[in-house]
């Protein structure tokens, strides 16, 4: 996991990216049950050697089996002189050249693509049915659940999946053809899988064949439940004298496609006078910013709306049973509705109330002081969210997967693409050849428009 941030005033866009990396340790096709957090990870890089362009990277460190490092400095190459006038155009230059390029994804890392997606999808459908199974277990007496009852539990939750995917919309460049020949094609492995996860459970034909549609589905529907990267592709395009930014999510390469969809819940929309826009684990920036977490709200909710409820279910069961014996059973339950009404009308309330005041004492004075902020100061402040992260998490009992130093880039129209802050793997001192040879490289792209050069 990583912590990102983009803060966006009118005049530059200031991006700040963590080092931590964790690796999920995986022997044969079956995870080992343990991890490794690696604070080196590169995640925050120009886009551009000319224009005023950026790109971070979460979730997924590279794209089936390709580092993202290396796909974006190669794609970087290759984009040379070239420039675009708006930072969508950008994004989908960047987009095509990895469907342009499925070459560089081999067959083997595909297949291990296809069976992470699939093994999460048949996990998730076998933990619906454990959680299932373990409910109706502390409620029977003998702590027995029968046969018929155990196959209705998996017929339920095979449907709902099946369901849940074939509601959804294919996903940009995949359609039902496709996902037909996907299936044929994969019938081995997914038998394999089925058997690796089901191993414990009967399952009959026809949930087997249902099984196989799901493993299609899960590949070529716009889902993307099953894991990802993110790509956040950030800064001014040639025409363009506000920033922009644009995010993604980037699943894999499946049979020479490659899946991705804009993430319209990070969209940077009608270009305000400023945003800040974190990225994977967002709840300490998120607090920050609206002075409340988002999860202790919830939990406010949560706790009001159970007070209330047992608070109007005993005074309307006090006031029906000293009602009239005669009253009517439809003006009884008049009565009822109008109390969980009003309940629910309270609850919204309250949330209301939360909300206009973390508006107005929070989120807006924090906006309105990031509209003016300089550039250094915007670079300053995304920094310290970042760290910020890094910290909660460095004193709380969860994992430390926010850490490591933090790569900091602001973008302006003007100054382009600025460094605030870079590690680097090795001491800058000792290797001034790296620095010359990317000189060289610069001035030769800068003279031949579209000359690839070498990757740096």
């Amino acid at each position: 996991m990583t912590t990102e941030v983009a803060i966006i005033n009118r005049q530059a866009i200031a991006l700040a990216a963590d080092s931590a990396v964790t690796i999920s340790l995986v022997v044969g096709n079956r995870l080992a049950g343990g991890t490794k957090i690696f604070n080196t990870a590169n995640k925050l890089f120009s886009l551009s050697r000319f224009e005023p362009i950026g790109v971070m990277v979460y979730g997924d460190a590279s794209l089936t089996g390709v580092p993202w490092e290396s796909l974006i400095k190669v794609y970087r190459a290759k984009l040379g002189k070239t420039y675009f006038p708006t930072i969508s155009a950008y994004a989908e230059d960047f987009l095509n050249f990895l469907s342009n390029n499925t070459h560089y994804f081999l067959p083997e890392d595909q297949e291990r693509s296809f069976r992470a997606v699939i093994l999460s999808t048949f996990f998730n459908i076998k933990q619906n049915i454990e959680k299932e199974l373990l409910g109706i277990k502390k409620e029977s007496k003998d702590g027995k659940v029968t046969s018929t009852r155990i196959k209705t539990i998996i017929d339920e939750a095979i449907d709902d999946c099946f369901n849940y995917l074939d509601k959804k919309k294919f996903a940009a460049g995949f359609d039902k053809t496709f996902a037909t020949s996907l299936i044929s094609e994969n019938d081995a492995v997914t038998n394999e899988l089925m058997d690796q996860v089901f191993e414990d459970l009967k399952i009959n034909k026809s949930n087997k064949s249902k099984l196989h549609k799901i493993a299609g589905l899960s590949v070529c529907k716009d889902d993307f439940s099953s894991g990802y990267s993110g790509i956040v592709i950030a800064g001014f395009g040639r025409d363009e004298m506000v920033p922009d930014l644009k995010p993604y999510k980037i699943q894999g390469v499946f049979q020479g496609k490659v899946k991705y969809a804009f993430d319209s819940s990070k969209e940077y929309s009608n270009r305000p006078h400023s945003s800040i826009i974190p990225f994977a684990q967002e709840d300490v920036i998120y607090t920050f910013v609206a002075g409340l977490s988002s999860h202790l709200l919830n939990i406010q909710v949560q706790s009001i709306e159970r007070i209330l409820a047992a608070w109007f279910d005993s005074f309307t069961s006090a006031m029906l049973a000293n009602s009239p014996e005669n009253m009517p059973e439809d003006t009884k339950e008049s009565v009822k509705n109008q109390s969980k009404e009003t309940k629910n009308a309270l609850v919204h309330e309250f949330v209301e109330e939360i909300r206009k005041y973390q508006h107005d004492n929070f989120i807006e004075p924090v906006m309105q002081t990031v509209s003016n902020l300089p550039k250094e100061e915007l670079a300053e402040m995304a920094e310290a969210l970042v760290s910020l992260t890094s910290l909660r998490r460095k004193v709380s009992t969860d994992e430390e997967t926010v850490g490591g130093p933090t790569d900091v880039a602001v973008i302006s129209k003007g100054d382009g693409f600025i460094w605030y802050k870079r590690k680097h793997y090795f001491d800058p001192s000792l290797n001034s050849d790296f620095f010359a040879r990317r000189s060289i490289v610069e001035y030769n792209e800068g003279k031949n428009p579209g000359m690839e050069g070498e990757d740096l």
